[in-house]
């Protein structure tokens, strides 16, 4: 997909910084720039506005690197900082992704507007995407946060949570297939 100029510049940023991720989580070879271009190309897809599309491309920034909100804000405006604010987890969490509580998470997501709850829904498809094609065993804990924040969230675009479903269904054949695997039933 062919980005406008400005999506370029965002997405060459995140790609600079994600080389100064400074967090592993949810995983150390997480792709931070491929996961900003598919959330972008999301975002275009859904016509969401430009603040969003901006979100989508820059909202890791602030977890995995040492950018802050701040920076964001100066160099993609206040109303992008705010719904990259809105979307971000408690980052003292994200040291030992154990606290992260997804219920309270979800809860709060779901007190926000139907673009941050489109935004956030992105990112954990993406990110569940990802984790179940590169950790098997990590499959089930994202396989249930994905269909608790998709069940959670009543203002996100249909095609979108039913992505989340397919999504969250494969997440469990995965983890099914792995403890299928470790049986060899060779002659």
């Amino acid at each position: 997909m062919q980005f406008p100029i400005r999506y370029q510049a965002a997405l060459a940023l995140a790609e600079h910084a994600s080389l100064l991720k400074n967090r592993q989580w949810p995983s150390p070879f997480f792709p931070v720039h491929h996961h900003a271009e598919q959330m972008a190309a999301e975002a275009m897809r859904l016509q969401m506005d430009s603040s969003a599309v901006m979100a989508a491309i820059l909202h890791d920034l602030v977890l995995m690197t040492p950018m802050t909100l701040d920076e964001i804000e100066r160099i993609a405006g206040h109303e992008t900082a705010d719904l990259i604010q809105s979307m971000t987890p408690d980052t003292r969490v994200l040291g030992n992704p154990d606290q992260f509580d997804v219920i309270d998470y979800t809860a709060h997501i779901a007190r926000c507007n139907a673009t941050i709850q489109t935004l956030v829904l992105m990112d954990w498809v993406q990110t569940a995407s990802f984790v179940g094609t590169t950790s098997p065993t990590q499959a089930l804990a994202f396989q249930l946060h994905l269909q608790s924040v998709a069940q959670a969230l009543p203002e996100v675009p249909s095609p979108l949570r039913e992505r989340a479903t397919l999504i969250g269904n494969w997440l469990e054949r995965r983890l099914y297939e792995k403890k299928v695997a470790q049986y060899n039933f060779a002659p």
